[in-house]
């Protein structure tokens, strides 16, 4: 790990980069965060369904390839569940037909095993255009209307409350707090189509609707939530060249943001330490696509590194605590004192052997997505403390004194006694 000046750039908010493209090219795959990794599986791959699963490390930029799902499969609902990977329905090839169908499979990937296990199938036998959300170790699985939890830890599903209105375009759904907002299309009126977007409260099982966007929702989009600790909490939908649109849950309003680089459709969305990505999909002309895409949001800070010490003073001896906060959790730790390499850490350390004069000391630290955080430059003086100061010299005489008088009285009393 190296920092510098140059290497701790802060990210440029409501802003795009390019990051290293998956091995295989993908679209209809699903994509989920766990610990700080990304996961894209399954997928539409050259018109053949695969089961491909590749890992992401957004701190190295790398890929790594993984024990692929057991069902080829495309168009699934994904969710991540303590370590786990729950990918549900979706589209597989029948054994009857020989043919792609809707299949109802539930199967579930260990992300610390690399193993795959099979569990209780989704109630209805149609799985395709499936989306899950994870809320108070349950999985919330809808389809259209319809709306089931799964209990990863009973391995059982439960019928809840249908959406009231029916849609008329591939849903997006989100998770903020306890509530699910799903938005899409919906038949107003034969042939009037308008826009909704619903919430649905968990805890209540009941529907509400709040106010809709400023674009009607096309098929194959997505979208992700920042979590509210490096930025504000709100939901960025993205769709083809078009703006982004950005929803705030508080406030019931929406706005715009800059629209990602690459026009494609059915692409998968993901979050780590509230910076998106979005990954894979198809081009306009049904390519599929290994392209990964970072989306930085907008009011998003680096992590923030405080020294607490040494600092900007002058002190007495060769040894100075270095002591720091920070305002997140980090996976890389290092300090460049007086300009030399950077020396990895673990926490607070003891700068010692300092020589006399100036010394400055600077503190890196790394997130998860890579993001550098830096301190403030701190300028501080060794000066060892003189033995004999003034003070010290008049108690020392004093010292001298009352010994040299005390020996005076010893011999004379010495010499009398003789």
């Amino acid at each position: 790990m190296a920092f510098s000046s140059v290497s701790a750039a802060v990210l440029v908010e409501d802003f795009w980069n390019t990051k290293n493209s998956m091995s295989q090219a993908r679209g209809g795959l699903g994509v989920v965060a766990v610990d700080g990794k990304i996961y894209a599986i399954g997928g539409v791959a050259a018109d053949s369904l695969v089961g491909t699963n590749e890992c992401y490390d957004p701190l190295s930029d790398t890929w790594v390839t993984l024990e692929p799902m057991p069902i080829p499969r495309a168009y699934f609902a994904i969710a991540a569940y303590q370590s786990k990977i729950y990918c549900i329905g979706g589209i597989a090839t029948s054994k009857v037909k020989g043919e792609w169908d809707a299949c109802a499979v539930n199967e579930v990937y260990d992300t610390l095993t690399d193993s795959w296990n099979t569990k209780m199938s989704y109630p209805s036998k149609d799985g395709r255009w499936l989306d899950a959300q994870v809320i108070d170790e349950q999985i919330f699985v809808r389809r259209l209307t319809e709306l089931f939890t799964y209990d990863p830890v009973k391995d059982t599903w439960t019928t809840k409350t249908s959406m009231p209105i029916h849609p008329a375009s591939e849903p997006v759904c989100a998770v903020v707090d306890d509530k699910i907002m799903v938005t899409c299309r919906y038949l107003a009126g034969d042939p009037v189509v308008a826009q909704a977007v619903m919430i649905y409260d968990t805890k209540a099982d009941v529907w509400s609707e709040r106010k809709a966007g400023p674009t009607l929702m096309d098929n194959g989009i997505a979208a992700g939530v920042t979590t509210g600790v490096y930025v504000s909490q709100k939901i960025y939908v993205f769709f083809g060249t078009l703006d982004t649109l950005v929803y705030d849950y508080v406030n019931d309003s929406w706005s715009s943001a800059k629209a990602m680089p690459t026009d494609r459709r059915n692409f998968g969305v993901a979050v780590v330490d509230d910076v998106l990505y979005v990954i894979g999909g198809f081009s306009p002309t049904v390519v599929p696509l290994a392209v990964n895409e970072q989306y930085v949001p907008i009011g998003y800070r680096n992590p923030v590194v405080s020294i607490v010490s040494p600092l900007n003073q002058t002190y007495g001896q060769f040894s100075v605590s270095l002591n720091f906060t920070l305002d997140r959790s980090v996976v890389k730790m290092c300090y460049v004192l007086d300009g030399q390499d950077c020396v990895v850490v673990d926490g607070n350390v003891t700068l010692s052997g300092l020589s006399v004069g100036a010394h400055d000391v600077t503190v890196y630290v790394k997130d998860t997505s890579g993001n550098v955080g830096t301190s403030e430059n701190i300028i501080f003086t060794i000066t060892p403390k003189p033995l004999l100061t003034i003070p010290n010299i008049a108690i020392l005489a004093i010292v001298i004194s009352i010994v040299a008088i005390a020996l005076v009285f010893y011999f004379k009393n010495r010499l009398r006694g003789r």
